[in-house]
């Protein structure tokens, strides 16, 4: 539900003067069997695209509108990771194409371009380092916890 009124302002700030074009998106969104499986489904990706969804939101008005709005926006950027770990392998293509697209915009405002890359990393380095350490990783994907494990092993 909130995911489709994000998107609405995505389209809302993507194209200002067309309101036929983002009434279409939000309603081809709605009505869309995808996003309808998914919200109902209960799948982890549910909350992925909602903070994707709201990062996208806040980096477009910050771009658009008022440019003290990116740096907060690249928070719900890093926190796409603890929602659902592959978001790591998006995060940095994400982006390098953000880099790409919005090259002028960015350079226009390279202090909050670098504090939000720094915001980042800040965010994701506790995710990243949980997901590096072997036992962590472990555990992870197969719901033991430690006493489980050396409990196996005959420690205590």
């Amino acid at each position: 539900m909130l995911s489709t009124i994000l998107f609405y302002f995505i389209a809302k700030l993507l194209f200002p003067k067309q309101t036929k074009l983002t009434v279409l998106a939000f309603l081809l969104i709605t009505l869309s069997p995808w996003n309808i499986a998914i919200s109902r489904g209960n799948l982890v990706t549910v909350e992925v695209i909602f903070l994707y969804l709201l990062f996208f939101v806040l980096f477009l008005f910050g771009i658009y509108k008022n440019a003290k709005v990116i740096p907060f926006s690249f928070i719900f950027l890093g926190l796409t990771i603890y929602a659902y770990h592959i978001a790591i392998i998006y995060l940095p293509l994400l982006l390098i194409l953000l880099a790409i697209i919005y090259k002028k915009e960015l350079i226009k405002y390279w202090s909050l371009t670098l504090l939000s890359i720094a915001i980042v990393f800040i965010v994701t380095i506790p995710a990243i380092l949980f997901y590096q350490n072997p036992i962590t990783h472990y555990i992870s994907y197969t719901g033991y916890n430690l006493t489980n494990v050396y409990w196996r092993n005959g420690e205590r």
